[in-house]
Formats: C-alpha cells, sequence, structure tokens
C-alpha cells in the first residue's frame, strides 16, 4: 500500500469512528456533494446544526488523525 492510500485508509476509518450524528452529515456533504440546507431537510434539523456538526466533525478528524 502507497503512502497516498494509508492515508485515505486512515482518513476512512477516522470518519467511520465518528458518532452518527457527526459522520452522517460529514458523508453527505464531502462524499456526496450535498448543501447543509438539503442535508438539513433530509435528516429533520435546521441548517445551523447541519453546519454546527460538520464544523465538530472536522474538528474530531483532525484530533484523531493528529493522534496517528
Amino acid at each position: 500500500i502507497g503512502l497516498e492510500e494509508e492515508s485515505y485508509i486512515d482518513l476512512f476509518q477516522a470518519v467511520m469512528g465518528l458518532d452518527k450524528k457527526y459522520r452522517v452529515p460529514l458523508m453527505l456533504f464531502y462524499y456526496e456533494g450535498y448543501s447543509t440546507a438539503d442535508i438539513a431537510s433530509f435528516l429533520g434539523i435546521s441548517e445551523k446544526t447541519v453546519s454546527t456538526r460538520l464544523h465538530r466533525a472536522k474538528t474530531k478528524l483532525k484530533g484523531i488523525l493528529k493522534e496517528e
């Protein structure tokens, strides 16, 4: 496995390790390309809550990936 592939595996594992409330918006936004408004509609939460969860998810991921 190349270095780049390892970093993708590490990132994927870190994302999958997040709580569902952070993982789902993150996946929908970055991997599926949905807007925060669309995600809010899908999940039945406010757009502000989606933004907050995305921010918290990114913060958690940075911490997890820094440890490795």
